[in-house]
């Protein structure tokens, strides 16, 4: 187990441990490791063992290094599965629908309004619009059973999506690409066309 010393009496060197799990156990000299002895102090995190017979008395007691304290592992939220289910829409507002992976019983749509002028206003293209909801409810902390698309999220998902790669050289409608310029040093010979070649007798 591990915890902290909360109490400790200098003298004999015996106190008290406030274990993680909020558990207070008391512990003497005789319980510590004799090395760990000089490095007791309130505050200090501990390792211990509860002594057999008596769970309020801790055993075994060994200091743990500074900077090697047990860390507190948030626990992990399941990343949820969604699936698009459609939409609804009345004047302005779309209503995208989604259901959550797997599909129970008693479960009900998660949905997302978002006003049609935000994706004019960023010029996001309609059919956006679902993978556009499904970046916003990945992003929140807990997802809502109803979500309103707000302006935040559409810059989130503008700044998360790739640029796109422009092709040097290209010219809008199928032209030929641009001609380059010739490093200075570097030889601009070049075929002459089929009509300026010498004939051959």
């Amino acid at each position: 187990m591990t915890g902290r010393i909360e109490n400790l009496t200098t003298a004999s060197q015996s106190g008290r441990i406030q274990a993680e799990n909020g558990q207070s156990v008391s512990f003497s000299a005789l319980a510590v490791w004799e090395y760990d002895l000089p490095a007791l102090g309130i505050g200090r995190a501990v390792n211990f063992e509860l002594k057999d017979g008596e769970p309020d008395v801790a055993t075994n007691v060994r200091v743990v290094p500074e900077g090697h304290a047990t860390p507190q592992v948030p626990e992990r939220r399941v990343a949820l599965q969604l699936r698009y289910a459609g939409f609804d829409q009345a004047k302005d507002v779309r209503s995208y629908l989604f259901q959550v992976l797997p599909p129970t019983e008693d479960q009900k749509l998660i949905v997302v309004n978002a006003e049609m002028s935000l994706f004019v206003k960023h010029r996001i293209r309609i059919q956006d619009g679902p993978s556009l909801c499904l970046h916003a409810l990945t992003g929140a902390p807990e997802p809502l059973q109803i979500h309103a698309l707000c302006e935040q999220d559409i810059l989130d998902y503008i700044a998360a999506r790739p640029v796109p790669v422009k092709r040097i050289g290209a010219k809008r409608g199928g032209g030929p690409p641009d001609s380059v310029e010739t490093p200075i040093g570097e030889s601009t010979a070049h075929t002459p066309p089929a009509w300026m070649a010498k004939p051959s007798y």
